[in-house]
């Protein structure tokens, strides 16, 4: 999947506020490829519907932030083996919203995470810091495998 628009290197303008969602349990840079007018990449999730890609009041998931994994996202880590405890979020370094605009994290509540450890049906609370969502699921290589609307590439 890619975006092509942009000044310089990096996205701006439309390019800038829309950008896939990382999928924070895969390892490796999600971007294929990046330079000027262009992004293309490797792995994360796009919509069902429309152009595949999310809002964002950041930026897109890019290079030129302080790191690559630096954009929309959802995570999930296993917390704590005794009592198991697991956590699964939309949240990055200092962004406890998952840098996703109200009107899309709106759209994920209620929908349908499905996770190693099993099912889990996204609350508020996984875009809320500093607890996010947890459930009693310890899973020491937790990944997410499918989101509600959002299809895996």
């Amino acid at each position: 999947m890619a975006l092509l628009i942009g000044v310089g290197f990096g996205p701006s303008t439309w390019g800038s506020l829309r950008s896939i969602v990382f999928n924070g349990t895969l390892s490796g840079s999600p971007l294929a490829a990046g330079g000027s007018h262009n992004i293309e990449y490797a792995h994360g999730f796009k919509t069902t519907a429309g152009n595949g890609f999310v809002r964002t009041d950041y930026s897109a998931l890019y290079q030129n932030a302080a790191t690559p994994y630096y954009g929309p996202n959802f995570s999930a880590d296993a917390i704590t083996s005794v009592p198991p405890k697991s956590e699964f979020s939309s949240q990055y370094q200092t962004s406890s919203s998952g840098m996703l605009v109200n009107e899309d994290r709106a759209q994920f509540i209620g929908e349908t995470a499905v996770l190693a450890s099993g099912s889990r049906t996204i609350t508020a609370d996984a875009f809320v810091g500093p607890h996010y969502q947890t459930y009693a699921a310890y899973n020491a290589s937790e990944s997410i495998t499918s989101i509600g609307k959002l299809t895996a590439f």
